[in-house]
């Protein structure tokens, strides 16, 4: 089986209220980390790993200059 290393990323501006909160992105990048290993399609070819979880709080997304986006790349 082929593993693969996955970073979960969150970002919330507070330039809007109304954008979702980093921790409820968090929450679906683990639930879709988890739906990957489970997918029948995978038929256990591949498993992702999360090797970490990276947070952006308060940057806008108009721009890559925010320091968790830059650990990314």
């Amino acid at each position: 089986m082929e593993e693969k290393r996955a970073i979960i990323y969150g970002r919330k501006s507070k330039e809007k209220e109304t954008s979702e909160s980093w921790q409820h992105q968090v929450i679906q990048g683990r639930e879709k980390v988890s739906y990957m290993n489970q997918d029948p399609g995978n038929r256990g070819k591949v498993r992702y790993n999360v090797i970490d979880e990276i947070i952006d709080d308060g940057y806008s997304g108009g721009t890559m200059n925010r320091p968790g986006m830059r650990k990314l790349i």
